[in-house]
């Protein structure tokens, strides 16, 4: 908590950026309305027919201009300007790491409470922006989300427990964190997990108890299990949590002959209440199809209200907290010294 200068700046973020391409969709409804309405008021005379293939001509320029004008803005990292800006602010929170966790703390830091506005909030991600690309939106597209510009690309040391082998770790690169990057699979642990955390390493307030509401309040069940189970699951929160549209017919087979085999099929994995053995469909993290990520669930609605003061930086890696003084002479995290405005992938200075 803290900052690194005591002047206000003007909010811009990359994910801002998106709707600045509107001056295009103008030109591209302009061409198409002026070329109808030349052909309709002179008649298919060579003259109007040119000026309509003109004005199509128009129209196709405009669509390149804001896809390749967005795909640009999407994929470059904070600029040296911006990161300078921030730097000359004074936040409250400054939350290292765009991934889940700090989608998450970004959303409720910087929201309105009763006492007035919310906390002014800086979000630091060393990877990219571009959460919402295709690729990324599309649950099938994670087979080639693995080992590519979305993936930090981690591998494990190799250790004798896994036979002398490295194994493959997929981190995501960009915001989101790995709810990015992931299989979309909506699971929240085992309850036994969470309450050993408060028994065996007295982290109060994290047992399952504890932590099951936070999980409801960002629960929007699109499963009908909210309506069976309103213990464990709630509707209207952001994080939608959906069943995959399509059945394979060979995992109902799947799923009959591990009942016919002796396995209980379990329902419901996240129903704290029983056992999580058996055979099942996990939900996945899907709405209307497509993925739910915690940038498109969390952060992205944060950007897009104007009352709260929050901003992102992309491309912008966290070097080291600064640490100063505080009022009882104990050290007190102060500010966050990071490198960005590299432009494209590359990092900058460091500020």
């Amino acid at each position: 908590r803290g900052g690194l200068g005591r002047h206000e700046c003007c909010a811009r973020t990359p994910l801002a950026e998106m709707s600045s391409g509107g001056g295009s969709n103008v030109v591209l409804i302009g061409a198409v309305v002026v070329g109808v309405m030349s052909v309709a008021q002179r008649g298919l005379d060579p003259q109007a027919l040119a000026f309509a293939a003109f004005g199509a001509l128009g129209a196709l320029l405009a669509v390149a201009a804001v896809v390749l004008g967005r795909r640009f803005r999407l994929s470059r990292g904070a600029s040296a300007a911006e990161a300078a800006a921030a730097s000359r602010v004074e936040w409250d929170y400054i939350v290292v790491g765009g991934g889940t966790a700090g989608c998450v703390l970004a959303n409720r830091l910087s929201a309105a409470n009763g006492l007035g506005k919310g906390k002014k909030v800086l979000v630091l991600e060393a990877g990219r922006a571009d959460y919402d690309a295709q690729l990324v939106k599309i649950p099938a597209g994670v087979l080639r989300l693995f080992r590519s510009k979305y993936d930090w690309d981690f591998n494990t040391a190799n250790e004798e427990a896994t036979a002398g082998r490295s194994i493959y770790l997929c981190r995501g690169k960009v915001l989101g964190g790995s709810s990015s990057l992931n299989v979309l699979l909506y699971q929240r642990g085992s309850a036994a997990d969470y309450n050993s955390w408060e028994t065996e390493f007295g982290c109060k307030g994290w047992n399952a108890g504890d932590v099951l509401p936070h999980f409801k309040r960002t629960e929007d069940d699109l499963t009908g299990q909210a309506a069976k189970d309103p213990k464990h699951h709630a509707v209207g929160g952001e994080w939608a949590v959906d069943h995959v549209r399509y059945q394979n017919p060979l995992s109902k087979k799947f799923l009959k002959a591990c009942e016919e085999f002796g396995l209980p099929l379990n329902s419901d994995f996240n129903n704290w209440d029983q056992s999580q053995e058996g055979a099942g469909r996990f939900p996945v993290s899907e709405r209307n199809g497509a993925r739910c990520s915690a940038a498109s669930a969390l952060l992205e609605p944060a950007l897009a209200d104007p009352e709260r003061r929050l901003q992102v930086l992309t491309m912008a890696s966290a070097r080291r907290v600064v640490f100063a003084d505080g009022a009882d002479g104990r050290p007190r995290a102060a500010g966050v010294a990071f490198a960005a405005g590299g432009g494209g992938d590359k990092e900058g200075d460091e500020n």
